[in-house]
């Protein structure tokens, strides 16, 4: 073996023990990394299960922190005997799909009514603020009523029928009234009572303690009454209090200096002396019986419909008010319209427009509007609502 050999195969050697060395070390390694992912690996689900168990201890102190809270409010309500303040009693947006029908009667003497505006929005002895619902349909589905301020139950009542009192047996209702009713006591002799509840519905009990916003029941149509809404009302011992006038005023057909509702709600309040509270379509004239039940609001009719009905249902109309009724066709051109004067006030009105067919009609999107018109000392008032069809 001459020189050469013995270099080449030196050098040969070296490389074989090199790349030996190498893939050992990159074999230990290799090992090493997995025990090191390995160990990070159960070091990270450690920690995840460490946050885990951290975030539902948080969450138990915080629900924990938060029902202390509710109760000590409510604790202070119950001793400090201030006038409470209240937020809106139950579930809905007023104006839109709840409205103020009777406030209290705020005149005081017999045989005599007006409300905290000196306007006619309420009945004689009337002792609270009506809310109204819509209708019996709109009821079904289930509008919740809300405790207005912390406080206690002191009275539950409840299994009495949803029903118009008109149609029943006077006596059903005698000393029972308010129907399903809830009463809750929030210190200082203040109470509030939550009257027409829906049978069954009631999920509070005596001596139970309530935060303002508690669910209690849902709107109903119990006790003597003919239409769905939550009698809230409001005492001091048994002195009737209204709420938009609380516990002083300076002047008459004003709202007091401090009302009895919290910023919010009392914004929400704006009076209105007549609201366009509901109205629709229909191929079959349409009854109030049937209007108050929910009725005779179809999205669709069919383009071989003899005719149509456009009605509003509105609160509180009188005599000398203007109304003016239009059906609008796909195109936006009028196609029906009456005008006409109430002749005399109700306090629940109807207002139809029927438009025959002249064939069939064109298919697509109808628009049908009202706009009333009330004239005043200081100005005319207008009110207006609109209710869209389709004809397929």
């Amino acid at each position: 073996m001459n020189l050469s050999s013995k270099i080449f195969g030196a050098v040969f050697a070296i490389l074989i023990f090199a790349l030996a060395a190498f893939s050992g070390r990159v074999y230990l390694d290799q090992q090493a990394a997995k025990k090191d992912f390995a160990a990070l690996e159960k070091r990270l689900d450690e920690v995840s299960a460490n946050e885990k168990d951290t975030a539902k201890e948080v969450a138990r102190l915080l629900s924990e922190f938060d029902a202390n809270n509710k109760k000590q409010a409510i604790e202070s309500a119950l001793r400090s005997g201030a006038p409470p303040k209240f937020q809106l009693p139950l579930g809905c947006t007023p104006g839109v799909d709840c409205w103020i029908f009777n406030y209290v009667d705020a005149d005081g003497a017999a045989d005599s009514h007006k409300d905290y505006t000196c306007g006619n929005l309420t009945y004689d002895k009337h002792k609270g603020v009506d809310f109204a619902i819509r209708d019996l349909a709109v009821m079904k589905t289930g509008v919740p009523v809300f405790v207005a301020a912390p406080g206690q139950i002191v009275g539950v009542r409840d299994g009495m029928p949803d029903v118009n009192f008109r149609k029943v047996a006077p006596e059903i209702f005698k000393r029972r009234e308010c129907g399903n009713g809830v009463r809750i006591s929030h210190g200082g002799n203040w109470f509030t009572q939550y009257c027409h509840m829906k049978k069954n519905s009631i999920i509070v009990k005596k001596g139970d303690r309530v935060e303002a916003g508690k669910a209690i029941g849902f709107v109903g149509l119990s006790g003597k009454t003919e239409f769905p809404h939550l009698h809230f009302q409001v005492s001091k011992g048994k002195q009737i209090i209204d709420p938009f006038i609380g516990v002083k005023r300076s002047e008459k057909c004003r709202a007091g200096e401090e009302t009895l509702w919290d910023e919010t709600t009392k914004a929400m309040l704006s009076y209105q002396n007549l609201v366009i509270y509901n109205g629709g379509f229909n191929d079959q004239r349409p009854l109030a019986d049937g209007i108050h039940r929910g009725l005779y609001k179809k999205s669709t009719l069919f383009k071989s419909s003899l005719k149509l009905f456009l009605w509003f249902a509105i609160r509180n109309t009188k005599q000398d008010d203007e109304v003016v009724l239009r059906l609008l066709g796909p195109d936006g051109k009028e196609i029906g319209g009456a005008k006409n004067t109430i002749k005399k006030a109700q306090a629940r009105g109807i207002q139809i427009l029927d438009v025959t067919s002249q064939g069939a009609w064109p298919v697509g999107n109808y628009r049908g509007e009202i706009t009333l018109t009330r004239k005043g000392l200081i100005g005319d008032q207008t009110f207006r609502a609109r209710r869209r069809i389709t004809i397929k």
